[in-house]
């Protein structure tokens, strides 16, 4: 079964380097043979999107 989480990237720069902004992103974890990677889905500025995501996933 796939493993999913969501994990929030403060601060995301857009518009340049200038504006800081959360955001929040659905990953999924990848297992390999000899380590694991999380893997972006998608990423949201409102947490409750990504928190949608997720049950929809689950």
């Amino acid at each position: 079964m796939a493993k999913f989480r969501i994990h929030a990237e403060y601060p995301f720069y857009v518009g340049g380097g200038c504006i800081p902004y959360t955001i929040y992103f659905v990953q999924k974890l990848e297992e390999g043979f000899f380590c694991n990677k999380w893997v972006d889905i998608k990423g949201f500025e409102s947490k409750q999107k990504a928190e949608d995501l997720l049950k929809l996933l689950k």
